[in-house]
């Protein structure tokens, strides 16, 4: 029985789609998660689906990233800022 391969455009544009909302953290995660394993599943030698693999790991890269500065930043900077604004009250 012959296996179905994946689109590569699909693969492309959930690499693109994760790069793009890397800065939103969880749906880029998802979205890379989602690109990489159709990127798995579909032909290797495709140029479109090594580029696509390629912005989905990047994507991943930069999501996690993000959720990192984002937990270290809140604690560090905006609690305290909070502090202040609402001491000057």
């Amino acid at each position: 029985m012959e296996e179905k391969k994946m689109n590569p455009v699909a693969v492309l544009v959930l690499g693109i789609c994760s790069l793009v909302f890397s800065g939103s953290g969880i749906i880029g995660i998802i979205l890379a998660i989602i690109g990489l394993v159709l990127a798995k599943k579909a032909d290797p030698e495709d140029k479109k689906v090594k580029a696509g693999k390629i912005l989905s790991i990047i994507g991943l890269i930069l999501s996690i990233l993000g959720i990192i500065v984002s937990l270290i930043a809140i604690p560090t900077v905006v609690v305290p800022f909070i502090g202040m604004l609402l001491n000057s009250l």
